[in-house]
């Protein structure tokens, strides 16, 4: 059975996940509210996200969000590798 490298795994799903966050902000900055409030809503199976979504974007809390979800994407990707290398050992 392959491995996979915990390291590539990491970075791999680290910038998937921040593509993700980015398009999302993307729309956020680019679309009426209500646009993205229905689009939203649609993701999420028609539950109300309007309380959710603001009416303005900050630069601040993007480039945390986007930071947040490199890391958090990275250790899962890594923490998948393990466990899956893990697994597999004969």
């Amino acid at each position: 059975m392959d491995t996979i490298n915990p390291q590539r795994a990491g970075l791999a799903t680290a910038i998937t996940a921040t593509g993700l966050y980015a398009a999302c902000a993307i729309v956020l900055f680019s679309v009426p509210r209500s646009v993205a409030t229905a689009m939203y809503n649609g993701f999420f199976h028609g539950m109300d996200v309007s309380g959710l979504v603001r009416p303005g974007i900050a630069w601040g809390p993007t480039l945390l969000g986007i930071t947040g979800f490199f890391v958090v994407g990275w250790l899962l990707g890594a923490g998948f590798a393990v466990v899956y290398n893990w697994l597999g050992k004969e």
